[in-house]
């Protein structure tokens, strides 16, 4: 699902978590 970047960062323990997750969607260019 989707999630906006301003709600992303408000969430600390998101975005930790996502970290690896945004990586390596990047390199899958997902």
């Amino acid at each position: 699902y989707g999630i906006s970047p301003e709600r992303f960062q408000q969430c600390s323990a998101l975005s930790s978590f996502f970290e690896i997750l945004t990586t390596s969607k990047d390199k899958n260019d997902k």
